[in-house]
Parts: structure tokens; sequence; C-alpha cells
């Protein structure tokens, strides 16, 4: 027998290096003549697993215990993690694969060539002159293949072209230009059939017997354009009146320009306001005084209270003044205050980026002015009183208040109320280097508004500010008014506490993460064996074993690449290290000898969940049925290695012990740092890379991709710093998303020590958990307990958690940019700005001496952007656009110098030409804007003021007409939020599924599945209390949060759309008259979101968007769900189309996703109420009995000459509705005319019909009596329709 097949003992082993009797499975091995079954060789040389009984020694694999001397409690499946998957640069031998050797991955590229390529083709991109570039044939096939990964993200094309030495890629720009029909062509014989039904014929029939069509209206309805061309000629027979009258009833239903709104001024008392502020000040420093003077003696001790008389004089004399303020310096709460308590007339308004930053730091002002202090028996004024604060959906604001933080969204807002912001003497506009679109549109703004306001004064401040780009931004230009007053820059050094940073080489070094001895010798010497990772993985694809459980036995110490931190044990990887690390006691149990146990008699144990830098490609990953349709992208990658990469991807994830197997360990207490001083260590820190810290990144960058969160090295990392420090100091890491918060939550309570809650505080922060919870980060734990707070870049800026000493900085965040070129948002973690960096680290140190870890090299530190672009640069402008107009700022032409172009042009850095008129062509689109002059349209108008993105508020508008107005407005909120389902543990992700699914109730749509958790929401929070609310919650992978945030944007919905005189969405009433029927909240969804689009035929897995992209569903919606019709290849019938209608596309790494779907079983209402032309034409058939309907050159359908031309005629009805409608929303439906409300009527019939006859079609789900009995009763349970019960019947027409 060979090496692959002994065993000895009672247990299963598996690939040999166990002690054990049965089936062993091993690698095969080169020239093992006496094993031929154990292994077999294929056509490209390689060698694969293969499996066989025997007994001895397996090389390399392990043994599985029968089950014995457990844990009690522990049956044996829980007595061993499953292994990690390999890490991408794994492949099924040997060390891992280096640049140029055939496999190698795309990360193992030098760093160096890496942010080379990157600049090459960012360059190119941007090059207006260049369609076309190519590569020098001298570059690797590793390179190449970095080279396609690249130009995918960036929406090139790659394709390498030439063998051998003359192998080379040529990059290429997209054609933005291609527009394709749902058919591909137009031949009526191909062409899909339109079916609406009996019941919806019918409907239309008697609508034109009620109201007979027009001269006009019939000439259009048999081929569009004949009205008009019978009107010329009768013009040319001097007829003067038929053209003009044509051309008024042809235009009945176009946009129309919305009414010049009246601005009213704000009466300001300013006696009022100045005896307020005498009150305040003589109550904090004569009847609180000893409280007072103790609150200022700790103010003093911050860097900038000693510029205070500085900066109050220069403010009283200069319109701008740049704080430019190190962190920890207090400029956030102080120069506010500074300028309060100087000036008795003063109304301060003060924005912060988030909602968190504004409310904390009112509420530290409003402490150090003695707010919250009660007073001999009088209550404290508190929050609200001098100090306030207004963000989305709280505020807390009084006549009183002079000094406001709010949000730069909020000031905005109050720009439209106020033009001229009389009402304010101050602006300070904090943290301005983020630089988010909110603020540069404001800076546009207060730029212009300053010179007609000379007594308004403008403050911006930030630790990492442009003071030079925001000095030229007010002195270059035109107006005289700032030659004659150029802004003044204060410069404040913060905290006399150092922070010693270290980058990833010195990281590498102090953890012994990477025995780089080790490695050079596996490089020059023998093989190492398989790891069971690579073993793993091999086995499930060739045969076919999915669960593979066993605990790995460790590599031979010859083979050791990385080290545990805790018990110094020796792996080939990390990601054998990884499962180590989950369980490691502290004791290194190699030697612990052979014992046989049992598994009889004990019970499952629940388990946490663990997982690789593979999940975080989680929200890329397809379902199994999908695994072998590559994008199309994918298809010129010639260099690309699809299997491997799919191979880590589609690896299961991970269980782990959730405690620890034996006792926890204290972590050696040597020459541990105290926080003061140095931080002493061995490494050498030089500007220059040591050859020895270049080997340990060469090593590293080879088995692991840098730009992916190393959670294994993240881990040794805490360890250290915990093994290396005494003291509570707190650890802040910065994260890039809330999924890698909840990775890096569940390894942590899974780990020793950190899973010792007497010990370890593990936090989360993120701007989407309440603010209760984020407040919880500021409070100091109890004595003996160290905090580690997980967190975003909310941290970066504003929020001050007073207890940090030590920052781990993982350099990515996760940045959601706008491609001008493909107009298409993209979504893809990315490296943070040196600013941003440098703030990371000030967030170290802020009462005592600090320490940084950067998890990426100094290398990788210089090439990083200095500053974070403008949003303005990485966000659609529609909103931006929509406000120009509303507040009158650029009342020109796309064309003049005072239109949007020119208005955005004016801000620090101009967005990019295509952004605007991207934007512009969709308001026009859409009808929001007037395409000659960019005028507001009544619709555009009303957008304007609604808190939703444009389509989705033109949805909401649409839905008063549809008759499903609460329908709409809960799934529009919804939609402007974010999803209130969680991403779950790996192993309980088909369980998050099951219970999406079952909330969709087979609707095929995510915005009725998040409409039902809404209501059922509601229906628990009635019935259930609190506790029964956050346990359905669980048990369905729901947020609370989150979906209490989407309730409160309900209300705010509806005061805004009663500000326009809508009536309230939430109540009873004629709008709501058809809240029940889906096929309505169809036709409201596809009215809003087109062009938003997809399509495809049968047999196809992938949609077609209306410019002819290919894109899939995102995993997170439900119909990306296993089993879904949309998951799978299309099966409707021969001919026809499906439809989906989606409310973002995203641009991945590889391809397009799709979120926010709802499936369209019939195409009705995109005929009727999307796109901006529907023509007919005659089909030209042998019995003139069809005709041709044609959407925008796009969706085309052949229908009954009859049908078609009466469809035409109810759409151009329909138009002249909603334009009447909502110029007069007082008066809803009640102000159209009969023919126009008989209209709208006969619109609900012909979708239902249309709906259950498509449904019908294609055996839809919705049809089941049984599902639709269990969606509406939620809705009457609830109490909100309290008028109407259910009739326990099939609710669908």
């Amino acid at each position: 027998m060979g090496d692959n097949q002994r065993g000895r003992g009672d247990g299963r082993s598996r690939g040999g290096r166990g002690r054990g009797r049965g089936r062993s499975i091993g690698r095969g091995r080169k020239n093992n003549s006496d094993n031929p079954s154990s292994s077999h060789q294929n056509s490209d040389g390689d060698f694969s697993a293969g499996r066989s009984r025997g007994r001895g020694r397996g090389r390399g694999g392990r043994t599985i215990p029968s089950g014995r001397n457990l844990p009690r409690n522990e049956s044996h499946s829980q007595s061993a993690a499953k292994k990690p998957p390999p890490p991408p640069s794994s492949k099924l031998s040997g060390p891992p694969k280096k640049n140029g050797e055939k496999g190698a991955e795309a990360h193992t590229v030098s760093e160096l060539e890496r942010i080379k390529f990157t600049k090459i083709l960012m360059n190119f991109r941007e090059d207006d002159d260049r369609d076309k570039m190519e590569f020098s044939s001298d570059l690797t096939n590793t390179e190449r293949k970095f080279i396609h990964l690249l130009a995918s993200q960036l929406g090139l094309t790659s394709k390498s072209t030439g063998k051998g030495d003359d192998r080379h890629i040529i990059v290429s720009k997209r054609n933005e230009n291609k527009k394709k029909t749902t058919t591909g062509g137009i031949v009526r014989e191909e062409l899909p059939v339109l079916n609406i039904g009996r019941g919806g014929m019918d409907a239309l029939s008697k609508h034109l017997h009620r109201f007979p069509p027009t001269h006009t209206e019939d000439m259009e309805s048999r081929e569009t354009g004949a009205s008009l061309l019978e009107a010329m000629q009768q013009h040319q027979s001097n007829n003067i009146h038929r053209l003009a009258e044509t051309l008024q009833e042809l235009n009945a239903g176009t946009p129309r320009e919305a009414p010049k709104a009246e601005v009213k001024v704000k009466h300001v008392d300013l006696q009022r306001r100045i005896a307020r502020h005498g009150y305040y000040q003589q109550r904090k420093t004569q009847q609180l005084a000893r409280e007072y003077q103790v609150i200022t003696n700790n103010r003093a001790k911050l860097p900038v209270f000693a510029r205070q008389d500085d900066i109050v004089a220069t403010v009283a004399t200069t319109p701008v003044t740049i704080i430019q303020a190190d962190t920890g310096a207090g400029k956030s709460t102080q120069c506010p205050q500074f300028l309060l308590d100087a000036n008795p007339e003063a109304n301060i308004a003060v924005t912060q980026p988030r909602r968190i930053s504004a409310i904390s730091i009112a509420e530290r002002v409003a402490q150090e002015q003695c707010l919250l202090s009660d007073q001999h028996g009088e209550s404290a004024p508190g929050v609200g009183s001098l100090v306030g604060y207004q963000v989305r959906l709280e505020t807390a604001v009084t006549k009183d208040t002079q000094l406001l933080f709010l949000t730069p969204g909020v000031l905005l807002r109050k720009l439209q109320s106020s033009p001229m912001l009389a009402e304010y003497t101050h602006i300070i506009i904090d943290e301005v280097h983020e630089r988010d679109k909110y603020t540069e549109f404001l800076l546009i703004r207060l730029r212009d508004l300053l010179p007609m306001r000379p007594d308004l004064r403008l403050i911006l401040m930030s630790a990492t500010i442009q003071t030079e780009v925001l000095m030229n931004y007010f002195t270059d230009c035109s107006d005289p008014f700032y030659s004659a007053n150029p802004p003044v820059i204060f410069s404040i050094e913060g905290r006399t506490f150092p922070v010693q940073e270290f980058f990833l080489e010195h990281v590498l070094e102090l953890t012994n993460y990477i025995d780089i001895e080790a490695m050079d010798e596996a490089e020059d010497g023998e093989v190492p064996p398989m790891s069971m990772d690579q073993l793993d993985a091999a086995l499930a694809k060739l045969v076919g074993i999915d669960d593979i459980q066993a605990k790995a036995a460790l590599p031979k110490e010859s083979h050791v690449t990385v080290r545990c931190a805790i018990c110094g044990k020796g792996f080939l990887d990390p990601a054998q290290l990884g499962e180590h690390i989950a369980t490691c006691t502290g004791f290194d149990d190699s030697d612990a000898g052979d014992v046989i146990v049992s598994d009889q008699g004990l019970e499952e144990i629940p388990t946490a969940n663990f997982s690789t830098p593979g999940m975080y490609k989680f929200l890329d990953v397809e379902s199994d049925d999908n695994l072998s349709n590559n994008d199309e992208n994918l298809e010129e990658y010639e260099d690309y290695d699809i299997d491997a990469v799919q191979e880590v991807v589609n690896y299961p994830f991970q269980d782990v012990f959730k405690y620890p197997i034996a006792e926890e360990v204290e972590e050696a207490a040597l020459d541990k740092w105290d926080g003061v001083g140095e931080f002493e260590t061995d490494v050498v820190q030089e500007a220059e890379l040591s050859p020895k810290q270049e080997k340990y990144l060469q090593h590293y960058q080879t088995i692991h991709d840098d730009d992916q969160i190393d959670t294994t090295l993240l881990l040794e990392v805490l360890h250290f710093i915990n093994k290396s420090s005494v003291g509570e100091g707190a650890v802040l890491v910065f994260l890039p998303g809330w999924q890698e918060i909840s990775e890096v939550t569940i390894l942590l309570e899974s780990t020793a020590p950190f899973n010792n809650r007497s010990r370890f505080l593990i936090l989360p922060l993120h701007s989407g958990i309440p603010s209760s919870d984020q407040r919880k980060v500021l409070r100091r734990p109890p004595q003996g307990i160290r905090k580690i707070v997980l967190s975003t870049n909310i941290a970066e800026t504003s929020l001050t958690i007073d207890d940090v000493a030590f920052v781990v900085d993982t350099g990515r965040a996760k940045e959601k940019d706008y491609d001008p070129h493909l107009k298409t948002s993209t979504l893809q973690p990315t490296w943070i700005s040196q600013s941003s960096s440098k703030q990371r680290k000030g967030r170290a140190g802020r009462t005592k001496a600090g320490v940084c870890f950067h998890l990426f090299s100094s290398r990788r530190y210089l090439s990083m952007r200095p500053f974070v672009e403008s949003e303005l640069l990485r966000t659609p402008l529609e909103e931006m656009c929509l406000m120009s107009k509303k507040l009158n700022l650029a009342p020109g032409g796309p064309e003049d110098p005072d239109g949007i172009p020119a208005f955005l042009s004016k801000a620090m850095t101009p967005p990019h030409e295509k952004s605007v008129t991207n934007a512009l062509e969709l308001l026009v689109d859409l009808g929001a804007m007037l395409p000659e002059t960019n005028d507001l349209t009544t619709l555009g108008e009303c957008l304007s003021v609604l808190s939703l993105e444009p389509r989705v508020g033109k949805m909401v508008i649409w839905s008063y007409l549809l008759g499903c107005t609460r329908t709409a407005s809960q799934m529009a909120v919804a939609m402007s939020y974010k999803s209130p389902f969680v991403l779950p543990p790996a192993s309980m992700r088909r369980d998050a599924e099951i219970a999406q699914l079952k909330l969709s109730d087979y609707s095929e749509s995510d915005q009725v599945t998040v409409l039902n958790a809404i209501i059922k929401r509601d229906q628990l929070k009635k019935t259930s209390g609190e506790g029964g609310y956050r346990d359905w919650c669980r048990r369905n992978y729901l947020s609370p949060s989150t979906l209490q945030m989407i309730a409160d944007l309900r209300r705010n919905l509806s005061r805004e759309l009663s500000s326009l005189g809508y009536a309230d969405p939430m109540i009873n009433g004629h709008h709501n008259r058809h809240d029940k029927q889906h096929a309505l909240w169809q036709a409201a969804i596809a009215a809003g979101l087109y062009p938003n689009v997809a399509t495809r035929q049968r047999g196809d897995v992938n949609f077609s968007t209306m410019d002819n992209r290919k894109a899939k569903i995102h995993v997170s919606s439900v119909n990306a769900v296993k089993g879904q019709p949309l998951n799978s290849k299309c099966q409707i019938p021969d001919g026809e189309t499906e439809f989906v209608c989606y409310g973002d596309m995203v641009k991945g790494s590889h391809f397009f996703t799709l979120s926010q779907t709802t499936h369209l079983p019939s195409p009705l209402p995109l005929l009727l109420l999307c796109g901006t032309c529907l023509s007919i034409h005659p089909a030209n058939d042998e019995m003139g009995q069809y005709s041709i309907l044609n959407l925008d050159d796009w969706i085309i359908f052949q229908c009954r000459t009859d049908v078609a031309s009466s469809l035409v005629v109810l759409r151009k009805r329909l138009e002249s509705a909603f334009w009447n409608a909502i110029s007069d929303p007082r008066s809803g439906t009640k102000g159209l005319t009969s023919l126009e409300q008989d209209a709208i009527e006969t619109l609900g019939t012909v979708l239902k019909s249309a709906f259950k006859s498509a449904a019908e079609l294609s055996g839809c789900r919705y049809l089941s009596s049984i599902k639709c009995q269990q969606i509406w009763p939620i809705f009457f349970e609830v109490g909100l329709y309290a008028n109407e019960k259910t009739s326990g019947t099939c609710l669908l027409p």
C-alpha cells in the first residue's frame, strides 16, 4: 500500500497523518505505482485526489475520532469546525503560485505594478480622444489577468490576442449608444402577442362607447401621425384652424410648467433673542457658577480654547474663516460656543455630516452650557432650549434655540423656505473635507450668497481640510467681494499625546504572522503536502463530497508558514490558522496523544459562524444553478481563471465553537505597554522599506489578496494588542461595512479570550443602528473590561470615543460611485484617502498616547488619494438639478450661462459634464423638466419637495390615480432607505431565504416583500408588544431598527405630500380604493421606475436592459432565492417576453446586478403608463387584423387592431388626466372631467384583466387562492382598513 492508505485505530482517516483504521482519502503522489487507485494523472500532468480503504498512516490528512470523551453536551459534529475555504491563491498542491506561474491569482502581481496599471487605465478612461489602447506583450499571464479584472471593474472591455511571446491585451471603451428591441427585430410573425383578457376588451369597448374618440383620436389610433398629416394637408388648403386645433389636442397630455411659488420673508424678533440669551448666560455664570467653573476649567485644557479671542475677533470682521484644527483640538464643540457666548444676537447653524454627530455634539455643548443641570428645584432646560439639533425624523428645537446642530440636507431644505437664510447670522460647516453632495451644494450657494448678505459669517472647519483649495475657491472667483475680503485661516494643533503608527510590513513582523524563513525553505525544497483546505475543495469537486467534517492534523514543522500568537503552533497557511484561532485555548495540545471517544447520548450545542475572505464576495455569488452562466464580459477573458475563483467563492462557510473547549488562558503580561510613553517594539520603522519588510509583503501578498479584509490577521493584531498592553484602553477597528462588522463580531464572540464578557465588550457602530445603540460606544465600560468598537467610517469624524487607545485601520471603505459613461452606479470596496487614514489615526490617543495599526503597506498609503473626492463626482445628480431649479439658483436653460450645468460647474470640484447631461435627460424623460428651458413642470415641483429619488416619487404620484397610495407610499419609503433584511451567518442563509420567501408570499417582488414586513410589524406592535415583535424580527432575519426607521419615514412622507395638497396616503379614501389589487401595485411600480425595466426570452438566464446591458438579479433580492422563477432559466412560452422592473442597477466587479426587483406578468402597464412615445402602425398582415404597438422603439408587441387602437386612445386620455390631476392635487380625481375619470376607472379594470390573463398563461403562483388569502388578512388585523373585512376568498380578479 502507498503512503496515502495506511491507518491504525478505530477512527476514520482521510488523507493520512492520523492514526486510525478505516477509509483513507489522500492526495495522490507522483510515481506512486503501488497505489494506482489513489491517484491519477490528468491531461495537464496534474495529480488529483483519490480514495481508498486501508490501514496505516495517510500523509497530510486527519483522523475523525468516533466521538468518545468529548466535552459534555457536545456531539462529534460540533467537536471540530469546518475548514475555511482555501485562500484564492491556493491551488490544489504546493505553495501558493507566484506572479507568472500558471494558475497564479491576480493579487500576486506586485503592489507597485498593480498601482501602475490602475493609474494607466483610469487615465485612459477619462481621455475622450482615445477609444482603444494596447499593452505591451512582455506582461506575464498573471498581469494580464489583473488587467482583465481591472478593466471589467472600470466598465472597459479587454481581450487578449496573439500567441506565445506576442500575446498582448487590447483595452477599449464600450459603445454606450446601443439600443436593442425586445425581439431583436420587427418581423410581425416573430412579435409577441399582447393579451389583455376578455374583461379588458369589454372594458375598453364600453369606455369608448360612453366617450367616443374625437376625429384626432380616431386618426392617431389607426396610425401614429395620421391626424397631423391630415391637418397639414388641410392647412395647405387654407383651413388654417385645423392644424392649430390638432396640435392643441395632441399636446393635451404633455408636461406643463409649474407656477412660480411666492417666497415669504421670515420675521426675526431680535429683542427677544437678545433677552433669552442674557437669561441663559446669567443662569450658568451666576446661579450655576461653581459647576460652570469646573466645566470651563476642563474646556480650557483643549488646544482651541487658547485661540478663543482670536477666533471671535476674526469672525466678527471676516466673511469667511477657515479653521484647520487637529483631531482632539475641540473645534467641533468649542468654536460654536465661542461665537454664541460673544454674540447675544447670534443665531448659529452648525452642519454635521451625520445624524449621530449632530445629536451627540449638541448634547455635549448643552452640557457645557449647563443646560442639563437642575437649579433649585427648577428642571433643566435641556437640549432644545438655547442649544438644539434638527436631523431627519428627529428634532429638538424651540424659539429659544440660538445654536442649532443639523445635517447639510436639512439646511438645504431650509433654503427652500428661506433662500437668503435671513434668520441666521453664522453658518458653520464642520468636517468640510468629507465633500458630501449637500455640503458641496451649500458651498456653491453660500459663495454666491455672501456678497448679497455681507453680515452673514461662514466658518469652515476640519482636521484634514484642504486649505489651499478652499482659499482658491473663494479668492479665484470673479466676484470682487472676495478680493476685498479674503478668507482667513486658523491652524490649531491638537493634543500633544503621540500616536504611533505601524503599517502592514510592521504588523506582519510584530505578530510573526508569516514565517518568511520557512516559506523560503518551502520554495527551495520539497513541495508541502496538500492542506485539508485544498483536499476538501478537490474532493468536493472530483468525488462529490459536499460536507467533509474532520479535524486537520498539523503540518510538518518544516512547512510552517504562519504561527498562532497564542500558543505558538505552526500552520501551512492563514486559512488553517484561521480555523485554529477560533478554538485556540492557549495550550499546545498537539502531543496530547490518541484519545478514543464516543458520541452516544450527547446533545448538540449551538454553533456560531466564521468565514474567510470568501464571504466578502457573498453579495456577488449566484445560486448554484447559475454558476455556469458567466457574464458576457468574462467570455473575453482568455487569461481569467473562472474555475479557481468560483471554487473559492462557492466553498461552504464554516461552523466553529461558540466557546472554547478549555478554560481561557491569560496571555503573557511581560513588558506590557501602559499607555504612557512610547509603544516599544523591536520592529524597525524607516522611510524606506527594508529587504526584510519587502519579503514580508511579497510573501503576504502572494497568499492573500490585500484588496480583501484579512480577518485572520485582524484577529492576530487584536491578540497582539491584548497581550502587549495593560489597562482598559479601547480598541477601535475600522471596517468597510455592516457585512464585515457582523463577520468580525461573530469571530470575536467565538474566540478566546474575546468571548469572555467579563473582560471584553464588543460593540458595533454603524449609521443604520438606532441612536441609542450608537451612543453606547461613547460610554466607558466598567473597570477591568476592554471595549472593542467595530465601526465603519462613521467614527472617523466628529464622534469622539475618549477612551480609545488603539486603532486598527483596514484601509478599506465601501463607496457607492456613479459612472457617467455607463450611466449607472457602482458599489465596490475601495482604498480610503490619505486624509481619511489620518483621521482614523487621530481617533487614538485622545486622552493619552495611542497606537494605530494600518493593515496596508506604507507604499499603498503613498499611492492613496490625498483627499476624498466630492460626492458630486460619485452620485447621480437628479436631486441636485431639481434643487437648483426649486431654489431658483439656475433659472436658465441647459446652454445658458445661468443654467443648471453652469451652476454646478461652480462647485469646488465640478461634476463630470456627462453626469449633468445624464441627469437632465432623465428628468426630461420623467416629465419633471421641460426640454428647452429645464423649467420644472408640475410633476417636477412635486418631486423637488419629496425626500424620494425622482423615479420613486413619480411612482407615489401615479398611485393617487391608480388608487393604491397607501401601498405605494410604504413601498417608496422602503426603497428610499435600505433593506430591512440583515445579512445572516452563512449556516443560516437558507433559513433566511425561506423566511424572506414566506414574507414575499410568492409575489416575486422585493417591494411587496418589504411591504408585508412593514404591515406585520404594525400588527405585532399592537398585539404582541416589543418583545414579541423583536422575536419575530429575529426569526425572520429582519432589523427592528430599520423597520422602525421605515415606519418613521412614512410619517415624514405623509407630511411632505400633505404640504403639496395631496391626501394623507395612510387614511382611507378614493386614493386607496384599489389597495388590495396587486395588478395596480405593479402598475404604480412600472409607471415610476421606467425605464428601469429588463427583459428576457425563453432559455435566457440574464436580463437585458434598455441599453442592452446584461444583468443578473442581486442575491439580496427575493427573486434570487433558489427555486424562484427569475433565478433560473426563463421558462415562458416561445416568442413571449418576460419583464422585470428594478429600482437600481449597480455595476459590480464583473457584471451588473438588479436590486429591488418586481416581476411584471403583463407588459400592459408599460404600454399605457410609461415612456415618451407609444406608436401604432398596421402590421400589413393579409387579413388586416393586427397592428404593431411600439414603445420607445424598444418594447414592441402585435395586437388585434381594434384593441390596439383602443389602447392608444386610452393612453392619450390617461396622460391628460395625469397632468390635470397633479396641477390641482387638492381636488384629486374629483377635479377631472367625466371622460378622464372614466378613463382612470377603465384603466383599473383593464390592468386587472391583463394581469389575470398573463398569470394564467404563465402558471403564475399569484392565482393560488390559498396564497392570496395569506397576504391580505394582515392588513385587516392591523386595523388599517377599519371599514373593510376580508371575505376569505381569493382577492384577485
